[in-house]
Parts: structure tokens; sequence; C-alpha cells
């Protein structure tokens, strides 16, 4: 079984005790999956208490036997909630002033801890968690580049799978299983309130217009109203666009994809789209560098396309357009930084950022183009490779 490396976890937590110390928090407990598995290199439901001085205790309901071989931090079994003061004091950790949560947790288990600790000032350690996951290691960057050669391979198969009147949820089915004998979990991680994914989307056509609940720049009718997103019974047509958004996944650190297909060819409006979502994406590769300003590079693309005829089109129709080019990735795909409007974030060295500009055509379909970097000193390294360009199948 494949772990995180100890020293990996080790570098994690000396940052975040420096985070903790920065903010004067003497004790902090991590209970969210992904912040246990970037912290401890487990996922087993428990407690990771963590304070600036002391060695982390990891406090594990279910299941203890697992954390151990999956974590190298001390792993003790707990059997309920009140256990927490006497085991902390039991350990020779503090009893906290400052007590540091996710406020992602229900509002419930929130309470829970102020009834255990009535003395502890509650505060967020969200935002410090999600900065300090913002910039990549050696080893989560080598994890992503192993997932844009997953994804590349599969995307690869597409002109071999692809056929007329087949359904977006029939295609969607080929390239899942094959990302499946590759070791992809099945599975993509958002941080985003009350926002679901699968693998991606699959759209055919006009269903690349269709607006969704989901906070992204395509939507799709989905397989019905209990998923009213995604891959849906659209079936694929000649001289349509065919666009395919996938995420690549290894050991749970993700990249982001879209490519063009069609079958025959396309209409000219979106070959000439095309050509635009291309000179964006350049323009935005320039400035993928460390002191860039994200809102100014959206600004940057934002201005370009105000100058052109797909304005009303890009990143959405009307009241479903999203204010952002591009997000930051990992662990989850919805990571920091963003390349948004009133985006308060500058790019630093070893940020990995997905940039998706896109057109909404409509009655035609979706164009667009996506692909993840990681931000360096001798600027932005690709690690999505699928070959960009509308890939023309013929028939």
């Amino acid at each position: 079984m494949t772990t995180v490396a100890p020293e990996e976890i080790a570098r994690r937590l000396e940052k975040f005790r420096e985070a903790l110390a920065r903010e004067q928090i003497d004790l902090a407990i991590v209970r969210t999956p992904v912040n246990l598995l970037y912290l401890s290199g487990s996922i087993q439901d428990g407690h990771l208490i963590i304070s600036p001085e002391r060695e982390p205790l990891y406090l594990v309901w279910r299941v203890p036997e697992r954390a151990r071989s999956e974590s190298p931090i001390e792993v003790w079994s707990i059997k309920s909630f009140k256990e927490l003061p006497h085991l902390i004091a039991l350990a020779d950790l503090p009893s906290p002033r400052r007590l540091g949560l996710e406020f992602r947790l229900p509002h419930s288990q929130i309470l829970l801890y102020q009834r255990l600790f009535p003395q502890a000032e509650i505060c967020d350690i969200s935002h410090s968690l999600r900065l300090l996951r913002a910039c990549k290691s050696p080893w989560e960057l080598e994890r992503l580049r192993q997932a844009g050669k997953q994804l590349a391979e599969v995307v690869a198969e597409v002109p071999r799978i692809l056929r007329e009147g087949m359904t977006e949820l029939e295609l969607a089915a080929e390239l899942e299983a094959r990302l499946r004998r590759r070791g992809h979990p099945g599975y993509l991680r958002m941080h985003g309130w009350n926002q679901e994914i699968h693998f991606g989307h699959i759209l055919f056509g006009p269903s690349g217009t269709v607006s969704a609940y989901v906070n992204m720049p395509s939507g799709g009718y989905g397989p019905n109203y209990a998923l009213p997103h995604g891959a849906g019974w659209q079936r694929l047509r000649r001289q349509e666009p065919l666009s395919i958004d996938l995420a690549g996944c290894v050991e749970g650190y993700m990249v982001d994809q879209t490519r063009l297909f069609a079958l025959e060819g396309l209409p000219s409006k979106a070959l000439a789209a095309y050509d635009l979502v291309e000179e964006i994406m350049h323009m935005v590769e320039e400035h993928l560098r460390p002191g860039e300003f994200c809102e100014a590079i959206y600004h940057l693309a934002l201005k370009r396309i105000e100058a052109s005829p797909w304005a009303e089109g890009f990143m959405g129709l009307g009241s479903a357009k999203v204010s952002f080019l591009g997000h930051g990735i990992g662990l989850e795909i919805d990571e920091y930084p963003f390349l948004a409007k009133s985006s308060p974030f500058v790019l630093e060295a070893g940020m990995v950022v997905a940039v998706e500009p896109k057109i909404h055509l409509p009655d035609i379909g979706l164009v667009g183009l996506e692909d993840t970097f990681v931000v360096t000193e001798a600027g932005p390294e690709r690690l999505t490779l699928s070959e960009r360009g509308p890939k023309i199948i013929p028939i």
C-alpha cells in the first residue's frame, strides 16, 4: 500500500505549526477528510490534534488500526467526544485558550467543541489550511504529473471510441472505465459548499451551453433531475462540438483538462471562437509567473474577449456566466488561487492553476480549452499533456 512520505508529512506539519503560532492559536483540531489526508496521510475518522510546540496526536474513532498503517503520527483510539479533554491532558497538550477548528464542520459539531472547551475562543483555521495547500511540494507535483499522463493516455483513445449516435453517457462510461483501470479513484473532491462533480463533463453540441447549479462554466443536462449536470442522453451528431472536460487523479491529486473534438468538421463560427480561446490561453500563460496578480490576469483576458464578437458567451450565458477564468487544483478541484474578479491572490512558485477559457455558442455548443499548470520561476509548466486544437474525426 502506498503512503505519504513521512518527511512530506513533517514538512506540512511544520508549516501549519508556524501558521498557528502567527495566529496565536495554541491548539487546533483537524476533522475534515481532505485536511486529515494532507496533514496526517490518512482520512480515518478522528481528531488530529496539533499545537505550535508539541508533537501532534491523532485520536481516531474509526479505524485506528488503519490510521497507524497509513500515518507516521502517533495514533490513539477514542470512543467518544467526551474523552477529548482527558486525552489531550493525558498527552500533555495545552488546554486551549484559542482553539482552531475548520468552520466547514457542521454547526452541531462546533457547538460540541464549545461545550467541551468552554474557556476557549473558537477560531477558523480553514483559510490557513487552504493557503498552505496552495503551493505544492516536489512530492505533490510528481503525483500531479502522473495524473496528467494518466489523463493524456485516456484522451488519446477518444478517436477510436467515437461513433455517430452514441450518447454522452456512453462515451463517459468508456472514458471513466479507462481512467479507473489506470488507478483513478472515481471520485473528485470539491471544497465549494453544495457543489458536486463526478469525473467531469462530456457534452455534445447544444447540451454544452446548458447551465447547471454547479459553479462552473459548463453544465449539461446530466442523466436526470437528481444529478442535473454532466453527461446525459444527448446523441453525437456530425459537425457539432464535443467538449471533453475530465480530471486525472493519482493518489488524490487532480489535474483538469478540456479538449474539443468533432465528427467530420465544425461550423466556421466554432472554429473562429476556438482560435480566440487558444489566443487567450497563450496570453494567460505568459503571465503565470510568481508575483503576478490573479485579478489582473482575469481582467486581461476579459479585455480581449470584450473586443471580440464572443463576449456574450464567454464563461457562460446570461445569469449563469461565471466570474473566473481559472482555479487552483490539487486534493480538491477548487483550491486557491482563483483567476477571478476581485481575487486577492498573487501567484507564487509551486501554485497549481487550471485555466479554462470557454465560449458558449447558442444552438451550436461549447468551445473551450483547459490546461493545468504549475507556476515556476522559469515560467509555467503544463501538466496536462493532450494535444491542443480541435480534433476532427473523419467518418
